[in-house]
């Protein structure tokens, strides 16, 4: 009889074991890189061995290679084996080395891939700072990036920076300082679009024009990143919140920045954010923030607003332009796209009043280029203001 249920048993644990056994992933076929480390492909692939078939994820998957910085077109194919599939995984992989702009930092050069390690290593130059009252020197950066570092869940980033900074309200109040300083940090993923990071940033800042000359400033930030797709990859929400600590100083900023992204027909899309800071009492400057340059309620003087707390609501509408000469095989290519943007903000500067809520309209086209998005705008707020923007 022990016999008989013993069988039975073996019996029953194989036809449940071939049932839930069915369609999925048995093994991944990874193609094209030349460069890249296979271990370092599967973990951003977030693959687990015998992993169920399921194309939401199979998108994040490709999501994730193409984010990463290493690859330039990323093509994904399932080859039937029985009941189960073999995922094909072509991947063409970008320039190991590449020019690197950015309107903050200057311009400069990254190794994207060292060793094939998915490790990048940066340096930027900023020649000069332009502004309406002065021309000078604006300084460097240098520093090493890398998510999911060597094949595990974790990521890390190292900056150091000099930097001179220009700040003003009006054209009475302009000062400027030199910024010298390092950030170091180390984050975990656990799975495709969730990122914990802990962050140490310690700067030095030194004016020539201020009655404190010096400050000397170190803070401990976290950050919490989220990314959640709806509707087969037609839609996502993206959030993180951010904290930062002082250290030799008692002061804490908190933000929330959310964008919902929508695709209403075909390519056509919408894009709202939201965006809230709270500055606590004795904040840095340096930690304060400003409206300018790539976050700012464009139509107004750039910096013009410096508040314990402020509130962006921004609404984008944008129209795809793409071509089908199979320059992609993922996709179509995205060449250009125009928007139109809506942005109002609450901006606290006392007693509430209605001048606390600031409006502006804008249009901009997204140029794709070989080190990224374009993005000439021309906004009206309070004036009408032209921005260029990578």
């Amino acid at each position: 009889m022990k016999k008989y249920l013993v069988i039975f048993f073996l019996l029953l644990f194989s036809l449940s074991f071939l049932a839930f056994a069915k369609d999925r992933i048995v093994e991944v076929e990874v193609k094209g890189n030349t460069t890249t480390k296979e271990f370092i492909v599967l973990n951003l692939l977030n693959y687990t061995k015998n992993m169920k078939l399921d194309i939401d994820a199979l998108e994040r998957s490709q999501n994730a290679l193409l984010n990463s910085g290493l690859f330039s077109d990323v093509y994904m194919d399932l080859k039937s084996t029985g009941d189960d599939y073999i995922l094909v995984v072509n991947l063409k992989e970008k320039a190991h080395f590449i020019p690197v702009i950015d309107l903050e930092k200057g311009v400069g050069i990254e190794n994207n891939d060292l060793f094939g390690l998915g490790v990048g290593m940066y340096g930027t130059l900023r020649f000069f700072n332009l502004s309406p009252f002065s021309v000078f020197w604006g300084g460097y950066t240098v520093g090493l990036s890398s998510p999911r570092a060597f094949g595990t869940h974790f990521s890390f980033k190292a900056e150091y920076g000099d930097l001179k900074n220009l700040y003003w309200q009006t054209p009475a109040k302009s000062f400027y300082y030199d910024s010298q300083g390092f950030t170091v940090g180390l984050g975990y993923e656990w799975d495709a679009g969730n990122l914990f990071m802990a962050s140490y940033t310690s700067k030095t800042n030194s004016s020539t024009n201020l009655s404190q000359t010096d400050s000397n400033v170190n803070s401990i930030s976290f950050v919490l990143k989220h990314i959640s797709y709806f509707g087969e990859g037609r839609s996502y929400l993206k959030w993180n919140a951010g904290l930062e600590r002082g250290v030799n100083e008692d002061f804490t900023t908190l933000n929330l920045d959310m964008r919902y992204y929508y695709r209403i027909i075909a390519q056509i899309y919408t894009l709202t954010r939201s965006y809230s800071v709270y500055n606590g009492e004795n904040t840095p400057l340096m930690s304060k923030y400003y409206f300018g340059q790539t976050s700012d309620l464009k139509g107004y003087d750039l910096r013009a607003f410096s508040t314990p707390f402020m509130s962006l609501l921004e609404e984008r509408i944008g129209v795809p332009f793409t071509s089908s000469f199979k320059i992609s095989k993922s996709s179509q290519m995205t060449f250009l796209t125009p928007e139109i943007i809506l942005q109002e903000a609450f901006i606290k500067s006392g007693e509430f009043s209605l001048d606390d809520f600031k409006f502006s309209i804008g249009i901009g086209i997204k140029f794709k280029t070989p080190v990224g998005s374009l993005e000439p705008e021309l906004f009206f707020g309070k004036s009408l203001k032209f921005y260029l923007e990578f």
